[in-house]
């Protein structure tokens, strides 16, 4: 999602991710149905007016924060299964097995893959390759660790398989990604009380 809005004589452009399940509360639409789509949300007017009222490009990502906080962590209406399950995703790298965090979950694995799907709009499968290559993609650009070494850490077969995967996703090969992503001046990242990272 990407917002861009003038201070003063200066525009400013940032972009928001949202954590599993937040599109529901801004779409009132299940991530499944969101998914490869671009869809309209009537509630984003009062967000975009939030961010235009702001005096500097950091006041613009305080006030979208809190703006989310309060309507995506003070309405209840996270799946807590899907939520936790997402963050061990995350926070393994990708690299949990999807059956021992079903096991875990309290559902059946039926329903979890179901309400999965329904509040991140992938599979769970889906979703750790993703992270794997995120991780991957932070650790080259950010910490110029070589593709060999971030393939044997990511659980690939061999840089090659790395490089595909990445490739597949992004879209571009990661030489053009990473000069991309070096151009850009990342300034914050906003995190709730709580640790759970910005909705």
């Amino acid at each position: 999602m990407r917002f861009g809005f003038r201070c003063g004589l200066k525009s400013a452009f940032f972009g928001l991710r949202l954590q599993p399940g937040a599109s529901q509360v801004l779409t009132r639409r299940s991530a499944l149905s969101l998914r490869d789509r671009n869809v309209e949300a009537p509630s984003l007017e009062d967000l975009i007016a939030v961010a235009r009222e702001a005096g500097s490009a950091a006041e613009a990502v305080a006030a979208v924060s809190g703006w989310l906080a309060a309507r995506c962590f003070g309405a209840g209406v996270f799946d807590e299964a899907v939520w936790r399950a997402a963050a061990e995703i995350r926070e393994s790298g990708g690299t949990a097995r999807v059956g021992e965090i079903a096991g875990r979950s309290g559902l059946s694995e039926r329903q979890f893959l179901r309400r999965f799907r329904e509040g991140v709009g992938l599979s769970p499968k889906e979703y750790s390759r993703i992270i794997r290559i995120r991780k991957a993609c932070a650790g080259a650009v950010l910490d110029e660790v070589p593709w060999a070494e971030l393939a044997a850490a990511g659980g690939f077969a061999d840089q090659a398989h790395l490089i595909r995967e990445f490739s597949a996703i992004f879209q571009w090969p990661p030489k053009v990604v990473s000069e991309y992503l070096l151009r850009i001046r990342h300034v914050r990242f906003v995190q709730d009380t709580e640790g759970r990272g910005g909705p």
